[in-house]
């Protein structure tokens, strides 16, 4: 028997606590396959495969940036990450992807569901500066046009050169399914 499925199951009701056992148990799978190194790359930060994402204030909002390939166990870090962070009501919040070179479905979902939160607290929530290969994904997601969007950081934080998205009230219905 694996020795993620020697562990009891954790309560699902403590969704914080969950996605910490998501990413360590799957870390533990990675790396008795082989596929991870047992010392993580940033020891402070844990058995993580990713840049820890960091978190500023610029002219009151709330910049999170992302580094890296984000894939599903950056996922956890990230959902875990933007949920333990205290978002007050009608809340901006821009995140950067600058230094972020990959993102797959799952960690755009993580995305989804938190601009959906921060819309539905009356806040704002933008994507800044994706390069071309994180812009692909979000082109072929559908989710381009669905997020707010903009070329700089300084452009989202100032709400210029803005382009609208489609859907302001509705998640794209693949994120239900997450």
């Amino acid at each position: 028997m694996s020795p993620i499925r020697e562990r009891d199951p954790l309560p699902s009701t403590d969704a914080p606590v969950i996605s910490r056992h998501m990413t360590a148990t799957l870390h533990q799978a990675m790396t008795a396959e082989g596929i991870l190194s047992a010392t993580p790359r940033h020891a402070a930060d844990g058995p993580v495969s990713m840049q820890r994402p960091s978190v500023h204030t610029r002219d009151g909002v709330a910049v999170v940036s992302l580094h890296g390939d984000l894939d599903s166990i950056g996922a956890c870090i990230l959902r875990t990450y933007l949920s333990e962070l205290p978002w007050p009501p009608r809340a901006r919040c821009v995140v950067d992807l600058t230094g972020l070179s990959f993102i797959d479905n799952i960690c755009l979902g993580v995305l989804v569901g938190h601009c959906t939160r921060m819309r539905g607290r009356h806040g704002t929530f933008a994507l800044a500066g994706p390069r071309p290969a994180v812009r692909d994904v979000l082109s072929a997601s559908g989710l381009l046009s669905w997020f707010e969007v903009h070329d700089t950081v300084e452009e989202a934080v100032a709400g210029t050169g803005e382009r609208r998205p489609a859907g302001l009230k509705a998640a794209p219905a693949w994120h239900w399914a997450l």
